[in-house]
Order: structure tokens, then sequence, then C-alpha cells
């Protein structure tokens, strides 16, 4: 027969139990659509950002990637390119501004031990690899002295304080480990090749007129095969029916039809020359945008007026505002023709967050369509662009309320041509 004893409270005594679980992944040459790892590329780049140019890996921006690691851990600033953003503080009789220099004194210290080396790369295109794993994965943190990295050229540990060295030869700091965060950010510059890349795919343009008989995109020069070899052969796009890959490193556009197409497509590549030497990498998606142009279509030659008959006319010399003089018509393709600059006629406040843009067709055609970029007024940071080929009205939403803000309104043609800029600028409170 079962018995029990009721136990008191005094008679129970808990202890914390803290369980680490060992995990190993072999990869072979990368982690592709992995849900434990990834590893993010970021790059130090100094120009504007481009949202179709600038380089991306694993679906996002290195630009993006280099800036967040560096604020979050880092705070290391190097040129006026780093100075801060003033341009939308209002000076006032109780505040004066704030500096441009980024205040050391004030910035986050993520990790204080005096044995941590601290070195993040701020020269212009320097790089640093991010590799990532998932929280679902090591829960609280990492354990330190716990961390390993090695193939057949490398042995990467971290020491417990959160420094990451290369025991393969000579000790060799590379970088440095976040344990809390599951983040293992490599900053030596002889490391940046530790992980392939893989191939970057880039947004391309292209126009065609319809007399071309054949539309033949040529992809190599919108591709960088990153270290790996280009295949041809791999190219896939979303719309196989109007970009259908041909094999050789091209594309078709099969539409005859004047108007514009857009797909998507990435590429692989394979590794050679290297320990991952046989593997294949698969690029981002990037967009392929491609108009047709009527290019049969000239400007109608306007008649010569019949002079009403005179019974005795005064001779004259003809000349070219005379009635009698011969008209010659030269034919001009209209794709040749620099599209004219748009007339604005109504910046209103829709809101105190919304701006709407009223434009007049431009007189000189042909015109396929508008772009209309904003900023705040004053800053330096690039437009935000919209291209629309819809009519002459948009609305730039949402935007900071008292703030003001500066634009323009350009036309662009088939052939790519851009007119000039009509200019704004409006304050909505």
């Amino acid at each position: 027969m079962a018995s029990f004893k009721r136990l008191k409270r005094s008679d129970i005594i808990s202890v914390p139990y803290v369980a680490n679980k060992k995990w190993v992944f072999d990869y072979s040459p990368y982690p592709i659509n992995d849900q434990y790892v990834k590893i993010y590329k970021g790059t130090n780049l100094t120009g504007s950002f481009s949202l179709d140019y600038d380089p991306v890996t694993e679906g996002q921006y290195e630009r993006l990637i280099y800036s967040q690691i560096n604020h979050l851990f880092y705070n290391q600033y190097s040129s006026s390119a780093n100075l801060l953003s003033t341009s939308s503080l209002i000076s006032s009789l109780y505040y004066d501004g704030v500096s441009s220099t980024p205040l050391t004194s004030s910035n986050f210290i993520y990790n204080d031990n005096p044995s941590l080396i601290n070195y993040f790369p701020t020269g212009s295109n320097e790089g640093i690899r991010v590799l990532t794993v998932d929280k679902d994965l090591y829960g609280q943190q990492l354990l330190p002295y716990a961390f390993s990295l090695s193939s057949s050229v490398y042995n990467i540990k971290d020491d417990g304080v959160g420094n990451l060295f290369d025991y393969s030869g000579s000790t060799t700091h590379v970088g440095n480990i976040f344990y809390s965060h599951g983040l293992a950010v490599i900053t030596n510059q002889d490391y940046q090749l530790a992980f392939p890349l893989p191939p970057l795919a880039k947004t391309m343009y292209v126009t065609f007129p319809t007399s071309s008989a054949s539309k033949i995109i040529n992809m190599s020069s919108s591709i960088d095969g990153r270290g790996g070899y280009f295949l041809t052969g791999s190219i896939k796009t979303v719309d196989s029916a109007s970009f259908y890959p041909v094999g050789d490193g091209t594309i078709q556009l099969t539409d005859e039809i004047p108007g514009l197409y857009i797909t998507t497509y990435h590429v692989s590549s394979s590794l050679t020359g290297s320990i991952y030497s046989g593997s294949y990498l698969q690029s981002n998606n990037a967009k392929l945008i491609a108009y047709i142009y009527d290019d049969t279509v000239i400007p109608s030659p306007t008649p010569s007026p019949t002079p009403s008959p005179t019974p005795a006319p005064t001779p004259y010399t003809a000349s070219v505002d005379t009635p009698n003089q011969p008209l010659s018509v030269v034919a001009t393709s209209t794709t040749s023709i620099i599209p004219g600059t748009p007339v604005i006629n109504i910046i209103r406040c829709l809101t105190s967050t919304s701006i709407q843009v009223n434009w007049f067709q431009p007189s000189i055609v042909p015109t396929l369509g508008y772009i209309v970029g904003y900023r705040k007024a004053g800053s330096n940071n690039t437009f935000t662009e919209i291209f629309t080929t819809s009519p002459t009205s948009l609305t730039i939403s949402p935007i900071s309320s008292g703030v003001i803000y500066e634009g323009y309104v350009k036309s662009f043609s088939g052939a790519g041509l851009l007119s000039n800029g009509a200019t704004w600028s409006t304050l909505c409170t």
C-alpha cells in the first residue's frame, strides 16, 4: 500500500541548474539558407547610398551592416563622412544646437574589460564579416571559452574575454565575439575571405527600339563573381516568359509591344583555386528593368501654307519667313529628344505629415514618366526618389511635421534621357 509524506517548506532546498549543450555544424563551403547560422558582410562605403546599386549579402545592405555593428559595439569614427547631421535641429532661445562631432565620452561601452582588443576598421571600402547564431539555439548566451571556428587554413577560438584569435600558427587577433548576442565579428582585413562571398547581382536597366530584331541582354556587366566564377547557365528569372535565360550569360526579352517590363533574377558562381574549390554559391535577387520604345514614330512635317493669288506680286528674295520658301524636312527619331522640364503648379500639405506635388506635362515630348525627389531642406542626405508613370500628381508620405522639405520633379524618356529638375520646397505643420 502506497504512503505519502508531507514536506514542509523549510525542508525544501532548490538549487539552480544550468545545462550547456554543445552544437557542431559542418558547412561546405558556406551556410546557405541555414536556420541556425548566417554570415553577413559589412563594408565601409563612403559614397551616396543607392537602393539599386549598393552591395547586398544575405539579403542585407553591406553599408548598413557595417554601420550597425559599429554603432552598437565599437563607436569608431574616422572622418567627416561620419559626422552627425544637425540640419533638422532648430535653434531657439533655449537651444543653441548640437555639435556634429560624435561625443566619445557619452558612448556606451559594451565591454570594459582591459584585455579586450577593441579594433574596428575605418578605412574606405574596408570590411567586416559577421557570423550570427540563432537565439533559439544559444539561449541566454554563447558560453565563453567554447566558441571554435576552424577549417584547413585557420583555427579560430575565443579567449573568454571577447576576443577571437587564430591559433593555427602564430597567435593572431582576428575579431571579437559578443556572447549574449550570438555574434562573432571578424575585423582583421587579412581574414575577410575566411568565408567565401556569394556573387553579387546588381539592378540593370536596358532599352530596345521596336525595330530591334533580337532583344538580347548581356548580364555579365551586372554580375560580380566576388572570387567565384560566374556560371553563365545559372541565371534564373521570375518572369521567364518575357525574360528568357538563353544559357550563355544572356537573357532574351521576348516581348515586342512598347512598354516597361520588370523582373527579378539571381545567378550562381563556382569557387575555384581555394579550399572551397568546386562549391557553388547563389547571389542575391536583383531587378532587371527593360523598356521597349517605338522608334518608327517621327514628327509630322507642317504643311507649307498656300499663298493667296495677287494680281501683281512684288518681286522679293525668298527667306525662311516667306510662304513661298521651299520646305525642307529632316526626319528625326523622337528617342533622341530630351524631354522638357515639368512645370510645378501646386505644392500643398494634405496633412502635417504628407505633401502633394502637382505638375504640368512638359511641352517637349516624348515623356515616359517622372522622377520626384525629396529630402529635408539643407541636409547632405541623398534625395529619396519616386518613379511614376501615372498622371501628374504625387503624394509624399510620411514626412516629419514642422520640418522644411525640398525636392524636384524631372521627366524621362524611354531612351533614358532625363530633363532638368523643377524644384520646390514647403513646410507642413
